[in-house]
């Protein structure tokens, strides 16, 4: 009913440098996917699990109030061991979900360039974070990526949750409509969200729940549906015109957006870079 951020990333390798002030000044657009499934199943395929608050540096075990909830979502495919001791591929098993219906792990294969990857940038003083699910992704470590090792193919919010469901009769998704605030009832900050209010086709509608509301449109999204209902800062809500109902200055804020670098050279035909990528004959 909704649509959410797209991650703008597109590397299996990652650095990230913690501590690192950034301009507040900048604004950036932030593309949207609307579809089902959403910002998951336009992502180029990448899994990163949140770092915490109090992550000061690489390879510590942290709480994070999230990460109960990605081990739910989540199947962990432990990589083979030629494949982990060549390319690295590290991580804590303790933060790796087990019995979740969306499928990540690591790629079968890399290419001989990615063997350099830990090597140069830890020459370079950026250390290797071994637990990068853990709670703090500062440092250097290889990205997981939601693919089901079985079919090679996309696994998202789509397929582990609403395909499953999808027969179900009292299940409707509506496509082309859009949230515009949450229905609450109550008064003096003791509200209870009742159902939501949208707009399809031109007109506007209310859904109403029996038993609970679920906002789940994305770390862009979500805050702004709650602000348009009244949830928020009262800072951020009074310039917006929107009657504060619930006090929570957190909300929209601190979101922890990530840069993506690369670096390109030119290579002679012969490079073995390119044989690499060759298709076989």
């Amino acid at each position: 009913m909704t649509c959410c951020e797209t991650a703008l990333i597109s590397y299996l390798s990652y650095l990230s440098l913690g501590g690192l002030a950034p301009d507040i000044s900048l604004r950036t657009p932030t593309p949207k996917a609307r579809s089902t499934g959403a910002c998951a199943l336009a992502n180029p395929l990448s899994e990163v699990h949140p770092r915490s608050a109090a992550a000061l540096g690489g390879g510590e075990r942290l709480t994070c109030p999230s990460r109960p909830f990605f081990k739910a979502s989540e199947t962990f495919h432990v990589p083979g061991p030629r494949n982990q001791e060549t390319n690295k591929l590290y991580y804590d098993a303790e933060a790796a979900g087990t019995g979740g219906p969306v499928q990540v792990g690591y790629a079968a294969e890399y290419s001989s360039s990615h063997r350099l990857w830990h090597d140069t940038m830890n020459a370079l003083g950026v250390r290797t974070n071994t637990a990068h699910m853990a709670g703090s992704n500062t440092g250097v470590w290889t990205n997981l990526g939601s693919v089901d090792p079985q079919s090679s193919t996309r696994s998202y919010s789509a397929t582990a949750y609403l395909a499953p469901a999808a027969a179900r009769p009292n299940l409707t998704v509506l496509t082309e409509a859009l949230v515009t605030e949450l229905v609450l009832d109550g008064a003096d900050g003791d509200w209870t969200a009742t159902g939501a209010a949208f707009e399809h086709g031109g007109k506007a509608f209310v859904a109403s729940a029996s038993r609970e509301v679920v906002v789940c449109a994305g770390s862009v999204q979500s805050p702004l549906i709650l602000e348009l209902s009244g949830i928020g800062s009262p800072g951020v809500l009074a310039a917006a015109g929107v009657p504060v109902r619930v006090d929570s200055p957190n909300v929209g804020e601190n979101l922890q957006d990530h840069i993506s670098s690369s670096s390109r050279f030119p290579l002679v035909r012969s490079s073995a870079f390119l044989t690499s990528f060759q298709w076989p004959r």
